[in-house]
């Protein structure tokens, strides 16, 4: 293959999609008919062929026909909401026996567009905050109709991957800041939205909060203007920019209360009261904190994990995949399992440092930090520091779109360190 081939990527990526082979086979043991180990090793098959043909491929072709590529991505997910609803969701498009979910290939869709868009746009970045809104729009019409689907975790998969190339392309701190600000307060408010229409059945009048602000904003309109009375030095623009990051993070989660579906909000709620409704949205959770702790050290062993094997554990092939290697291998086994993800992680970021160009750089920091944002997200989920948003552990978890759209990303990077000197 070459001397600048990355071997240790390579079998790191081989070696962690055999990993979950072995993980489904054993999550799904019981399961005689569905078979979905089998399913999995053709798939498997299928991203080996797909990663080892992109590594050899001129990653620049795809800058050159981004805007196609992403435009591609966004009528996929137009037309999933089209299809029939699997389980109320609107997520997979059937060809006979084969799903394919758009949404994961979206997700590769739209970090080679913004990629290509960040490349050349560092001092306009660097100066102007409206710089942020052609970015913010790339990412954000995908994930609106992501979450129309309704897939919470594939859209929330989005925002970390943003920020962390944004802030590679050189764009400004202090913009970024306001970016994450009104993320931090627009989750917080969600929090507090759904736990008044949960609890107190009363659902937030969006003529009201209008109102409320318009209130708020004269109020802080009449001090500023006593101060400034009153010989105070101080600056209105600063108190506009919070007040609008404050109107924008109201907007946007009683936007995403309302896209959200019941069952939905219930996961979201149980995260702060775990002891709410514990038989349904909470049982996801417990018994993912018990099929993990019960691993101890050293793992039950190998088809062994009597909260997997005995069904107690929903979902355990594709969201809790990660408490079965907690049960079955234990302690030991999943710190050996997080090494092998940290060193994908860790070589994925030294490829975007060493690329030879801006857009490779971007594209390389952009795969990774969407392989590594799923990572965390799967984790917390199953070891309940992060609510419960359905999202499949890379390379490890049952899905053919997932584990296909993971290796052929994964084999960009390749390419990205096969071209570093050519």
């Amino acid at each position: 293959m070459g001397r600048d081939f990355d071997y240790i990527l390579f079998l790191l990526i081989i070696g962690l999609a055999i990993i979950g082979i072995l993980m489904v086979f054993s999550a799904t043991y019981s399961d005689e008919i569905n078979k979905f180990w089998l399913k999995q090793i053709m798939w498997f098959g299928i991203g080996i062929l797909g990663m080892i043909g992109i590594a050899f491929f001129n990653y620049h072709v795809l800058g050159r026909y981004a805007f196609l590529i992403y435009i591609f991505g966004i009528l996929m997910l137009i037309l999933v909401l089209m299809s029939q609803e699997i389980r109320h969701v609107k997520s997979w498009i059937r060809f006979g026996d084969i799903s394919i979910q758009p949404s994961e290939l979206a997700k590769l869709t739209t970090v080679i567009m913004l990629a290509r868009y960040l490349c050349n746009k560092k001092e306009r970045l660097r100066k102007a905050f409206f710089g942020l809104i052609l970015p913010l729009l790339i990412i954000g019409i995908p994930m609106a109709l992501i979450l129309k689907q309704p897939d919470l975790g594939s859209t929330l998969a989005f925002l970390p991957v943003a920020l962390i190339m944004l802030y590679v392309a050189g764009t400004n701190v202090a913009h970024l800041a306001s970016a994450v600000a009104i993320g931090i307060i627009t989750l917080v408010l969600l929090f507090i939205f759904i736990l008044a229409e949960l609890q107190n059945n009363y659902t937030i009048n969006p003529s009201y909060l209008i109102l409320s602000l318009c209130e708020l904003f004269l109020i802080i309109v009449i001090i500023y203007r006593i101060l400034k009375g009153l010989n105070f030095r101080v600056s209105f623009k600063p108190i506009l920019s919070i007040f609008i990051i404050l109107c924008i993070s109201c907007f946007s989660s009683l936007f995403l209360q309302r896209s959200l579906e019941t069952y939905q909000k219930k996961r979201l709620f149980v995260f702060i009261n775990p002891g709410f409704d514990s038989k349904e949205a909470g049982y996801n959770i417990i018994q993912s904190k018990i099929a993990i702790g019960s691993g101890r050290l050293f793992g039950k062993g190998f088809l062994k994990g009597s909260q997997s094997q005995l069904g107690f554990l929903p979902e355990q092939q594709t969201d809790f995949i990660f408490s079965v290697v907690g049960e079955e291998w234990g302690f030991l086994g999943v710190t050996a399992l997080l090494l092998l993800f940290l060193s994908i992680i860790y070589k994925g970021f030294v490829i975007s440092w060493e690329a030879k160009d801006m857009f490779g750089s971007l594209l390389a920091c952009g795969i990774t930090s969407m392989f590594a944002t799923q990572v965390i997200i799967n984790i917390g989920m199953a070891t309940g520091i992060i609510p419960v948003v359905g999202l499949p552990l890379v390379l490890i978890s049952y899905g053919g779109s997932n584990l296909v759209v993971t290796m052929v990303s994964l084999g960009i990077l390749l390419n990205i360190k096969l071209k570093r000197f050519s």
